[in-house]
């Protein structure tokens, strides 16, 4: 009986080292699973949207995009507000001095201005 026992317990004990082994592999290759998502999701994060590298190539290639931007209104001192880009549309929200707010839509495919509203504040 014994020597039974004495099988049953070196077994045992085989079992529980290879069942610890097996778990300690499956939170390796889970680790490696998620440390490659993270990275990935990193990269994809860092990397630029087409929308912003149209937005690049347009600011690169400047002729048209002057052309646009100095088509306001002599005498009016204007900032710029507020920018969104949508898809192929660049927006541009203006405020003169004089109190007009100016949103300008701009393709960002070739630079051309897709449309203008113009708002003359009630408050000023």
């Amino acid at each position: 009986m014994i020597p039974f026992l004495k099988f049953a317990v070196i077994f045992m004990g085989i079992l529980i080292v290879a069942g610890l082994v097996v778990i300690g592999i499956k939170i390796m290759q889970k680790s490696d699973n998620v440390s490659e998502a993270v990275n990935s999701f990193v990269e994809e994060d860092k990397g630029v949207s087409d929308t912003d590298m149209k937005i690049k190539n347009l600011i690169a290639n400047a002729g048209k995009f002057k052309v646009q931007m100095n088509d306001f209104q002599k005498g009016a001192s204007w900032q710029l507000h507020n920018i969104i880009s949508e898809n192929d549309r660049l927006i541009l929200h203006l405020r003169s001095s004089e109190g007009i707010d100016k949103v300008m839509i701009i393709s960002v495919i070739d630079g051309s201005v897709l449309g203008e509203i113009h708002v003359q504040n009630q408050g000023q």
